[in-house]
């Protein structure tokens, strides 16, 4: 990729709502959980048309000198989600489920299934994650006005608050909203479940 031509920058999430980051110690690929207000240490810079298959640039936010594996973002059939394709050799990345484990980022999937899926976000949709799920960064309310608990993250990208979750992917521009809110603004999420059996309309304030 030309660095020259208009780029954006991107951190990705892995099927079970964790992060891809560095791990400084091995210099390698590690996996991480969301954490409201943080930025993870590996972050991809993509082309800003973002057409699929776009090779990505893979940036430490610590300095080392080991160069990790380049990565491809390739369609898959349930768009915004990608996968991302290692070429030499050609493999997929994929990400196995270990709780508390920081690693588990594996380059040697041939076959595309839930775990080798991933969701590009942009800092804006870091950010306003990050705002829905911390309680002193906003509240938020249903159309009633009753008060309803602050996001958490699910897998299968997911977020949830109380018995209502939704896909991230599929309000992914909603959630980017939430990071231009002011101080004591508001902003409507419209939001229907994974199982688009429900839908809701949340009111969130952004503390003041």
């Amino acid at each position: 990729m030309n660095l020259t031509s208009p780029s954006t920058r991107l951190w990705i999430m892995d099927w079970h709502g964790w992060m891809l980051d560095h791990d400084p110690v091995s210099d390698s690929y590690a996996r991480s959980p969301f954490r409201p207000g943080y930025y993870p240490g590996l972050s991809f810079i993509a082309p800003a048309d973002f057409s699929l298959p776009c090779p990505l640039v893979a940036e430490k936010s610590i300095s080392m000198p080991r160069a990790l594996p380049q990565l491809t973002m390739i369609e898959t059939p349930r768009s915004p989600l990608v996968a991302l394709s290692r070429q030499k050799p050609e493999s997929l990345v994929t990400c196995a489920p270990v709780p508390g484990a920081r690693g588990e980022v594996h380059f040697n999937a041939t076959v595309l299934n839930d775990w080798e899926m991933f969701l590009p976000m942009t800092g804006n949709m870091v950010r306003g994650l990050g705002i829905l799920m911390e309680a002193s960064a906003s509240t938020m309310s249903y159309a009633d006005g009753t008060p309803c608990d602050q996001l958490v993250v699910r897998s299968a990208m997911t977020a949830q608050t109380g018995a209502f979750r939704f896909s991230l992917a599929a309000h992914h521009d909603q959630i980017e909203g939430v990071s231009l809110l002011g101080n004591g603004e508001t902003l409507t999420l419209h939001l229907t479940s994974v199982d688009g059996e429900t839908s809701h309309n949340l009111t969130v304030k952004r503390a003041a």
